[in-house]
């Protein structure tokens, strides 16, 4: 790409807004209703004290916790999820802002596309190649509009805490059965990791 289409680029992604800032939801409460009761959730619906605002909201139980998914008139889709660990774990999958991204462009650093649109840091190897390099990421990173996933371990309560948060695209049940399935992917690579590590942890102790 040469310097005059790096420039148009770099102009266009950060005066054009790609992603509304208000959205009206209301439209999307029948898939997400639909969404909640398939996979045994239960569907929250909150509104300002004016009713101006809404603000959907889905809890689903799972083995290891609950995962809860927001989104409403001022903010974009959002999948969470927590639970006990003594671990300390950290790590980040995050979109290039525009500024980031036309940096790349005038002096790519690295080969592939999602290095392109994504920065990412993960304390371990081993966790990074488990999600990073599978084909359940790589392909629903490349089809979807991911803005970032996180981890975050909170000191005082030994909660981890990870989060993945997507633009205004989700506009179906199938874009939310997407969503979870790939946030499960992502919870169950943690927890396999936490159990390998908490195993080899025992094993040294008995020696």
């Amino acid at each position: 790409m040469n310097w005059a289409k790096s420039i148009l680029l770099f102009l266009k992604e950060v005066f054009i807004t790609r992603t509304n800032g208000y959205v009206d939801i209301r439209n999307k409460l029948s898939f997400w209703s639909h969404f909640a009761e398939n996979n045994n959730g239960v569907l929250k619906i909150k509104h300002t004290v004016s009713k101006d605002l809404t603000t959907l909201h889905i809890i689903i139980p799972r083995e290891f916790g609950q995962i809860e998914i927001w989104e409403s008139d001022t903010k974009p889709f959002k999948i969470y999820c927590q639970f006990e660990t003594c671990e300390e774990l950290r790590f980040s999958v995050i979109k290039k802002d525009s500024i980031g991204r036309f940096c790349d462009n005038i002096q790519p650093n690295n080969i592939h596309d999602f290095d392109k649109e994504y920065q990412y840091n993960f304390q371990e190897n081993s966790l990074k190649e488990a999600i990073l390099g599978s084909p359940i990421f790589i392909n629903f990173v490349r089809d979807s509009n991911l803005f970032s996933i996180t981890a975050n371990k909170h000191s005082q309560t030994n909660m981890l805490q990870i989060s993945a948060t997507f633009g205004r695209a989700v506009q179906s049940e199938n874009d939310m059965k997407s969503i979870l399935h790939f946030f499960q992917f992502i919870i169950y690579q943690v927890l396999d990791y936490l159990s390998i590590n908490n195993e080899n942890s025992n094993n040294k102790n008995e020696y």
